[in-house]
């Protein structure tokens, strides 16, 4: 039992606050000054692991240096019996985690504001050499004052390169991991620019851009997947807003921003210029040779930060030394090792040495619509050598994971192992929202925040003694309900504490004016007044209706008698035409005569005359009469050929 345990004669423990993958979390007083700490005791697991242990103090130690307002301050590292903990500066708040899975969305500003202290967090760290490996919304404390403090310095590193005994707390870091920590590559600061550019994400969308079955499918998107833009899920987002966010989750580290210092100086800039399209990208080009991310090999078997190693392959290419090869062959089998730990997260050991198929064969693409992504990716990588890029789409017509379609298309032929990409597109199911918490928000601003998710508010009133007037009593669907992208939702504002009810009275016959007196002698208010040209001395109808209930300073809407309308009187324009014989053309004794006329505002013309007219008639005058209207054509055929045509304006 470790409540009320003093340890060291310093530190006495009162609640349990937290736990995590690799340490439980105390709510401590600092006995020597009566202060409140956080103190985050090792698991039994780890304290046994010397070199995790070493590591993990040495780490500590260097991150104590820190002194920033946005990195939670580690006050001492220590030690009694078997007990390995470190003492914290104690936070009132929640994780960001939290933070955004109660809002479901946070507006881009919000999300803008606090990726400046986490990136500005991040500079302080880099500055002194310290990269963090694990910045993720979990290791981030927010507090109601709205500062974020980024926690974990020492664990994190400390971590990554320990022991792969701690594969089960990978679970929540996945879906942050940078590139090169999913394939248990080197890392460096960059790493963390990606992680934060993820979690940036999250914030603006609600939800992270890559997600799947297993650990292993998720670190596979982090190699192979494109996101969606968040700009294309919501509009509301600037093009400069979406733009840092994805330059900071580039593939290659080298794509990315070249520190935290640049990525702030953008973040600072789009509080101030959101319409403005100011950010830099690094196009491939220009970097010279260019080396694919996915054959880039490892530097080793470290475990890149608990989890990185599962994509780790090797494509069983020869080693010319035996060195390298008994290298290669101990990274095998620690990914190996790691796979059964997890439970056969569906990498076999075919998959990590090649299939030995020659790469110079072609092979025909199959039909993979309705097909799982997972599997058809498996059998190219593994059959065939061939690299997929996803593209995810919501579409309600397919399940989540299931191909909507591919590229090349069935039927075409494609090398093994040679540079043509298949791309898949696939889908995400249908695009539902989760109902962020709006009670006690000003309802203005519950219908933007509706809005900018795609929904569509309804608002509703309601009396409520505890809920200011204006401010949001509820929504339905509840909060954190999911519902169809472009539901409605109810909001329902409050009016304040319940008023009176009023008979309301009969106003039909009175004017504008004494009905608008009536009612606010009643404390009603006038609602619409329809139509807003209609006769203001005699109303015709209201509603509600006469002698119906209505509560205190509630709308009556008025309905006035409509003026009669003046009825246009259209002008006839006349015309006299003079119809002659074509020269060139030879016509029987009788003559067919067709006169039609069309209207500018239709597409069909109509007859006017047609009838038999003797040759000998000719040149022929006659009139016609038609509305006047410009742009009017009126045509003139002798047995079927245009011999007169006039255009009236």
């Amino acid at each position: 039992m470790m409540i009320d345990r003093i340890l060291n004669g310093k530190y006495k423990l009162i609640a349990k606050i937290g736990e995590g993958g690799m340490a439980n979390v105390y709510k401590a007083i600092s006995i020597p000054d009566g202060m409140y700490v956080a103190v985050k005791i090792l698991k039994p697991e780890y304290s046994n692991d010397n070199e995790f242990i070493r590591r993990f103090k040495a780490e500590a130690k260097a991150a104590a240096s820190l002194d920033h307002p946005n990195i939670v301050a580690i006050r001492d590292v220590g030690m009694e019996e078997d007990i390995h903990y470190i003492v914290m500066e104690y936070v009132e708040g929640i994780t960001l985690k939290e933070y955004i899975s109660r809002k479901g969305i946070l507006l881009w500003s919000e999300a803008a504001e606090i990726a400046i202290q986490i990136c500005s967090a991040l500079q302080e760290a880099h500055d002194h050499g310290i990269v963090h490996r694990d910045i993720k919304p979990h290791n981030i404390l927010y507090t109601e004052e709205k500062t974020a403090k980024v926690t974990d310095f020492g664990i994190a590193r400390a971590a990554s390169v320990a022991t792969i005994t701690m594969a089960g707390s990978t679970i929540g870091s996945v879906h942050y991991f940078s590139p090169e920590q999913a394939r248990g590559g080197f890392t460096d600061e960059k790493s963390d620019i990606y992680s934060l550019g993820i979690t940036l994400y999250e914030m603006v969308t609600g939800r992270v851009p890559f997600e799947g079955e297993n650990l292993v499918s998720v670190a596979l998107k982090h190699l192979q997947a494109e996101p969606m833009e968040p700009s294309k899920m919501f509009d509301s987002i600037p093009a400069s807003m979406n733009d840092i966010i994805m330059k900071a989750i580039k593939k290659d580290p080298r794509l990315r921003y070249s520190s935290a210092g640049e990525m702030l100086s953008d973040l600072r800039r789009v509080i101030v210029e959101p319409r403005i399209s100011f950010v830099k990208f690094i196009k491939p080009q220009d970097l010279g040779d260019t080396v694919r991310l996915d054959n880039i090999p490892a530097e080793g078997p470290q475990t890149g930060n608990g989890g990185a190693e599962l994509l780790a392959k090797s494509k069983g290419n020869k080693r010319k030394n035996k060195k390298m090869k008994d290298s290669t062959m101990i990274w095998i089998i620690a990914v190996v090792c790691i796979l059964i730990m997890l439970g056969g997260a569906g990498i076999t050991l075919a998959t990590i040495l090649g299939t030995g198929k020659d790469r110079g064969e072609s092979f025909t693409l199959s039909n993979y619509v309705g097909m799982s992504y997972q599997e058809v990716m498996d059998e190219l990588d593994e059959k065939y050598q061939v690299t997929a890029k996803v593209i995810y789409k919501f579409d309600e017509r397919y399940e989540d994971g299931k191909i909507i379609a591919q590229n090349p298309a069935a039927g075409k032929k494609i090398r093994m192992g040679g540079f043509t990409e298949v791309e898949l597109t696939v889908s995400q199911g249908e695009q539902r929202v989760k109902i962020p918490q709006l009670s006690f928000a000003d309802y203005r601003d519950g219908e933007a925040r509706l809005t900018e998710l795609g929904l569509v508010p309804v608002i509703y009133d309601e009396f409520n003694a505890t809920v200011s007037p204006n401010m949001v009593t509820r929504t339905y669907p509840a909060a954190n309900k999911s519902v169809k992208a472009g539901a409605q939702v109810i909001l329902y504002r409050s009016r304040g504490a319940e008023s009176r009810s009023i008979r309301v009275p009969n106003l039909i016959g009175k004017t504008l004016d004494e009905a608008k007196r009536e009612l606010e002698k009643l404390k009603l208010k006038t609602g619409d007044i329809l139509p807003s040209d209609g006769d203001k001395q005699y109303i015709e109808d209201q509603f509600p209706a006469a002698g119906e209930e209505a509560w205190e300073n509630s709308k009556v809407n008025l309905y006035l008698k409509k003026l009669p309308q003046a009825t246009p009187v259209p002008q006839i324009r006349t015309d006299s035409l003079v119809i002659e014989l074509d020269e060139d053309e030879k016509y029987d004794e009788n003559v067919d005569l067709k006169i039609t006329i069309l209207f500018p505002e239709v597409s069909v013309p109509l007859i006017y005359k047609e009838e038999t007219v003797a040759r000998s008639k000719f040149p022929l005058t006659t009139e016609v009469n038609f509305t006047n209207r410009a742009g009017t054509v009126v045509t003139v055929e002798l047995d079927g050929k245009k011999v007169l045509q006039r255009v009236y304006n």
